[in-house]
């Protein structure tokens, strides 16, 4: 590898120049993209449609697909916590605890209200 600031060769395991003090960029970690933790995503927007179907209770079909986007999202969320400890699976599990006990709250009005 070589140095950006005097140029020199340099061995591509250094993490600064020996020469000038600079520190190097491997190429790989230039390149480095941040990961996407596309399981984690998609199980916030479950979560987040349990949320979203337990303000709108039009029918009992509804809060229990909403009840079990719910189920779905606290699952896989509290696993990928245990498992990861990512600040997304947290805010998940919040949002589909949220619509998991709304849903848990309509169903159990409708039955035993109405």
């Amino acid at each position: 590898m070589i140095c950006e600031r005097c140029k020199k060769e340099i061995d591509d395991n250094s993490n600064f120049c020996p020469y000038c003090g600079q520190e190097t960029k491997k190429e790989a970690e230039a390149l480095e993209l941040p990961s996407c933790n596309r399981l984690g995503v998609a199980v916030l927007v479950i979560s987040i449609l349990s949320t979203i179907l337990s303000i709108f209770p039009l029918s009992k079909t509804i809060i229990l697909v909403g009840l079990f986007f719910g189920i779905i999202g606290l699952g896989v969320a509290i696993f990928q916590n245990v498992k990861e400890k990512h600040k997304l699976s947290i805010l998940t599990i919040v949002i589909a605890a949220v619509g998991f006990v709304s849903n848990c709250c309509w169903l159990l009005f409708i039955e035993f209200m109405l």
